[in-house]
């Protein structure tokens, strides 16, 4: 018993104690007796010898009348927390007025049914007065003396930092296996179940046939769904290695899918993929069912032409929000080149801080600083602009270059103030030219296919070379010596002519050369195997005299000799 009641016997459980022959169990009679209005419940269950059995015996004889409820002895617990029972005022056992034995309505008056509903009600009130015991017990009642003496379970401290610290381990263990399920569902995911739906939206942003030979996830060089095998046209113009996708997952749900980020490796475009390249870059906005790519790198592309392959170059690619290309950069030293798409090719733009261009037999220059402006196309190549550095000089022109069914070059180019020592410094051991070399030259070739363009080449101009010198002649001492000479130098303030080069064969005609003292006009031919021939006129002027002469020159460009003409005559 956890309530400390008190009961006493009413006038009908007097008369039950008078009238032996009451029907009453031994053990209820005597828990009867036992009841004298001041001791407790507790105490009889501590005094009888079934005391587990008062609560409900003493429940039994409240039922049937012969006992009623006197007073509740109030707990320290319940007067502070203000929910001890009010004091009945107790009346003698012997008084005057004996209750009335209770009735029926009586009982169901108090909540104290007879049977199972009655005692459900009386244990919810037990249970709920122990409750309300327990808590103050714990909030409020100290040791007991020999409660002191018991062991005492001491916890560790746990201090704000350690709390924190706690915290932020288990978000990070929560984030890591999101992490790690989110990655197992990559990983196993069915991708090449939508393979097909893949080609199709691809064809429909490229406007062409598409083919994918696997759809699979992957960790390089960064996780992605990598497109591999991929092949465009019906009869394939384009050919790529692989497709790294970083796709907006939103937009797979919508009709037009959105990629964030495409790494494109190994691309090889033939030349006539160019414009087919140019168009489905461009992209057709707002096309349903498209996939619009919002960024691109291009790793190892190569681009063939003609049979001639440009390859390794890598950059990045420029959209519009609506997915079309803006710019492509792509770069390969020492060539850094923009196309911009357009409805036939792109625009071109080429800056190169050097660059070596093939020229047959001759030396094969090397331009600084060139700038290239223009269009290409399908098998065309159109530079309205070429500016550059050639040797300390300049170079301006146009070109055209075309390899659709056989190769050809069409070009007009412009020197100013270029070195002609250095350009002429790899022709020959022997004879050389110094100067500033200027002029317009005209230069076509035609080939089968482009890398044979350079042994085909004809470049046909005017030159001027100022303030120089011609190494390995000396025409001035020829003339006085009247004998074949080798070697020497021929200073002049001016050499002019026409230039006329059919692959390794080059003719000089028109030939004038002049100086202070000096004169001279011819031609000179430059044979396939080096070897030389020509004739110059020569006027000498002295200070009394002026000497005429015709000079010969043969020899090879390592070895140029000059022979004087019988003809040499002196006037006054």
């Amino acid at each position: 018993m956890d309530e400390p009641l008190v009961y006493a016997r009413t006038a009908a459980g007097e008369k039950a104690l008078l009238q032996p022959g009451l029907s009453l169990p031994p053990e209820l009679r005597e828990l009867l007796a036992a009841v004298d209005g001041v001791t407790d419940a507790a105490e009889l269950e501590r005094r009888l010898e079934y005391g587990e059995h008062v609560d409900a015996g003493l429940e039994a004889l409240e039922r049937r009348g012969l006992i009623r409820r006197l007073a509740v002895r109030a707990q320290l617990w319940q007067v502070v927390l203000g929910d001890g029972p009010i004091d009945e005022p107790a009346s003698p056992v012997g008084s005057a007025h004996p209750d009335p034995a209770p009735s029926e309505s009586d009982a169901a008056g108090r909540g104290d049914s007879p049977g199972l509903l009655g005692s459900w009600s009386a244990w919810r009130r037990k249970w709920a007065a122990r409750q309300d015991e327990k808590a103050f017990r714990r909030a409020y009642e100290t040791l007991s003396d020999d409660d002191r003496f018991a062991p005492v379970e001491i916890k560790p401290i746990r201090r704000g930092r350690r709390r924190k610290m706690s915290w932020l381990l288990s978000a990070v263990s929560v984030l890591t296996l999101f992490a790690i399920g989110i990655l197992l569902l990559a990983l196993l995911f069915p991708y090449q179940r939508y393979r097909p739906e893949i080609e199709r939206r691809l064809g429909a942003s490229l406007h062409d046939q598409v083919r994918i030979s696997k759809v699979l996830f992957s960790f390089q060089p960064y996780p992605n769904v990598t497109l591999a095998g991929v092949v465009i046209g019906a009869e394939p113009y384009a050919e790529i290695k692989a497709i790294r996708v970083l796709p907006d997952p939103f937009s797979l749900f919508g009709s037009n899918w959105i990629v964030t980020h495409l790494r494109i490796e190994d691309m090889l475009i033939r030349g006539r993929g160019i414009g087919s390249s140019a168009r489905w870059l461009s992209g057709v906005p707002g096309q349903e069912g498209a996939i619009l790519v919002r960024g691109a790198k291009f790793d190892r592309l190569s681009v063939d032409l003609g049979g001639s392959r440009l390859s390794g170059l890598s950059g990045e690619l420029s959209t519009s929000s609506e997915g079309g290309a803006i710019r492509i950069l792509l770069h390969k030293d020492p060539l850094h080149l923009r196309l911009e798409p357009t409805a036939a090719g792109y625009r071109l733009s080429v800056q190169a801080d050097a660059l070596t261009i093939p020229f047959g037999a001759l030396p094969e220059p090397t331009i600084t600083q060139l700038d290239l402006q223009g269009e290409i196309r399908p098998g065309l190549l159109h530079l309205t602009k070429i500016d550059g550095r050639l040797y300390g000089g300049f170079v301006a022109g146009t070109a055209d270059l075309a390899w659709s069914q056989a190769a050809s070059l069409v070009a007009d180019i412009g020197l100013r103030s270029v070195s002609s020592e250095r350009l002429w410094a790899s022709a020959a051991t022997g004879l050389s030219l110094q100067g500033d070399l200027g002029g317009k030259f005209h230069i076509g070739s035609r080939a089968a296919k482009l890398a044979g363009l350079a042994e085909h080449l004809r470049v046909d101009g005017e030159f001027l070379v100022e303030r120089g010198a011609i190494e390995g002649l000396d025409l001035i001492e020829a003339v006085r010596s009247k004998r074949q000479t080798r070697g020497g130098t021929t200073r002049f303030e001016r050499f002019t002519g026409e230039l006329q080069l059919d692959g390794p064969a080059c003719h000089l005609s028109r030939l004038a050369l002049s100086s202070s003292l000096m004169r001279a006009e011819g031609h000179l031919d430059i044979a396939s195997d080096r070897r030389i021939g020509g004739s110059m006129a020569l006027e000498l002027t002295g200070a009394a005299t002026r000497i005429h002469a015709s000079i010969a020159i043969a020899g090879t460009l390592d070895e140029p000799q000059i022979e004087v003409g019988r003809r040499a005559r002196i006037s006054p």
